[in-house]
């Protein structure tokens, strides 16, 4: 990549990344802005994770070639701090102190349990986190940890509704449908079984939950945990991890004959998708999905043509009807540019973390063109609105629901999704209550 410049210093990685800088310009022509992510590039995550970093280099990158953007005559260009995270706390908590101190203003991670222990730090340097998994810890109460989906119980809650409301019926089975868990046992995974979220399941959804098994993320095989679930007779069994793990359980449940029709399959984008296609061949047939990304098929926007273009352009990326988390990384880097600009249309440059935290607490419905609206003045610190369940069919996903909303029951269960606390208070000042509103009332 044109334009690195290796940062000497007690970091095994550490990149200032400055983005599609062509030509000689003069310092006083443009004025730069600078944010960060570290995220997990060489480790077991990283098939899923990187990603999304890349998307964020990637837009500001074509941003920056383009001109970059120009308020008041001034033109403005974004600098990308980027560093490998391993998925390891230490190396990412010490790339946000390292990043802040070359002026960040904004920082990207994706771990669960990174985004938990960074909270309390975030909360000192007052530089806003968006992180891809966040856990009732890591966001409330409300800080500046932002998580860029929404939080498991919802997320899950959802998906795991339309199975019971429209998949399974289907079936013609007049009980209630048997529902186990396969699920990483880290803060990530164990958010899937969090106990509001079983009662949730259990008492307005109807299901018998028959088993929970867990694995580490480094497991080479996961048959003993398969077994026992298999002796459970689950109906569906839910997947919460990552990457390489969710090829190796794949694999193993059809060798094992645990795989749709025999037995449903459903999971996060992350965990059942295309990031594991390439290595599973038609494995993944017939399992469930859910996500709040548009896909080629059925939305078209300015943006997404974009991104699709770039995901083939930067990263000889394979055209799925969606992009995974390089979509979620592109709807961020949208929401960052819109921040900026914000910032600097009320404040004048240079701009501070809290300026930007105060404006990323304003979008309400915000579209990114890549995914569902956009949405922390109602919902805290979880960002979407929405979301669809597909199915693998042919090594892809197809849509096979409408958008579907958060259930409004699923809060009695867990309040801390729209708590009866003010969300929408910051460091700095209050937004207007008539725009931040709690989400039912609106």
């Amino acid at each position: 990549m044109k334009n690195v410049l290796k940062v000497a210093g007690v970091f095994s990685l550490l990149v200032v990344v400055i983005l599609g800088t062509s030509g000689i310009v003069k310092a006083d022509d443009v004025k730069w802005v600078t944010i960060s992510g570290a995220v997990d590039r060489t480790s077991h995550h990283s098939l899923t994770v990187a990603p999304s970093d890349w998307a964020l280099i990637d837009y500001f990158k074509e941003l920056n070639l383009t001109g970059g953007f120009t308020i008041k005559g001034q033109k403005y260009k974004v600098k990308v701090l980027t560093g490998d995270s391993q998925q390891k706390v230490e190396k990412s908590l010490s790339f946000y102190r390292k990043f802040v101190e070359n002026g960040s203003v904004f920082h990207h991670i994706e771990g669960s349990g990174e985004s938990e222990a960074i909270k309390e730090l975030a909360k000192r340097l007052k530089v806003p986190v968006m992180a891809g998994g966040s856990t009732k810890k890591a966001v409330f109460p409300a800080g500046m940890v932002f998580c860029r989906s929404s939080l498991y119980p919802n997320y899950n809650g959802t998906m795991l509704k339309w199975y019971s409301e429209v998949a399974w019926p289907k079936k013609g089975k007049n009980r209630a449908p048997r529902l186990a868990f396969l699920i990483w046992g880290i803060p990530f995974g164990k958010e899937a079984v969090v106990p509001d979220q079983l009662e949730y399941l259990k008492k307005e959804l109807g299901y018998e939950v028959v088993g929970i098994q867990e694995f580490s993320p480094v497991s080479t095989t996961v048959d003993p945990q398969l077994r026992v679930l298999k002796k459970a007779k689950p109906d569906i069994i839910f997947l919460q991890c990552l990457g390489s793990s969710s090829t190796t359980v794949i694999l193993e449940a059809k060798r094992l004959g645990m795989t749709p029709p025999k037995i449903d399959w459903m999971g996060p984008a992350w965990a059942i998708g295309q990031a594991q296609l390439k290595e599973l061949g038609d494995a993944s047939e017939g399992m469930y999905g859910g996500t709040y990304y548009y896909f080629n098929t059925v939305d078209d926007t300015p943006q997404l043509r974009a991104m699709r273009s770039a995901w083939v352009r930067y990263r000889k990326g394979t055209l799925y009807n969606s992009i995974l988390l390089y979509g979620d990384g592109w709807s961020m880097a949208v929401q960052v540019e819109h921040c900026i600009k914000e910032a600097i249309k009320k404040h004048g440059y240079p701009i501070t973390g809290e300026m930007m935290y105060d404006e990323l607490v304003r979008l309400h419905n915000f579209e990114t063109g890549v995914q569902s609206t956009i949405d922390y003045a109602y919902q805290g610190r979880q960002s979407c609105t929405k979301l669809r369940v597909y199915k693998i069919h042919n090594q892809d996903e197809e849509v096979v629901s409408d958008w579907l909303t958060f259930d409004p029951k699923l809060f009695k269960y867990s309040p801390y999704l729209f708590s009866n606390k003010k969300w929408w208070g910051t460091e700095t000042n209050k937004l207007p209550e008539n725009l931040a509103k709690k989400n039912w009332e609106r």
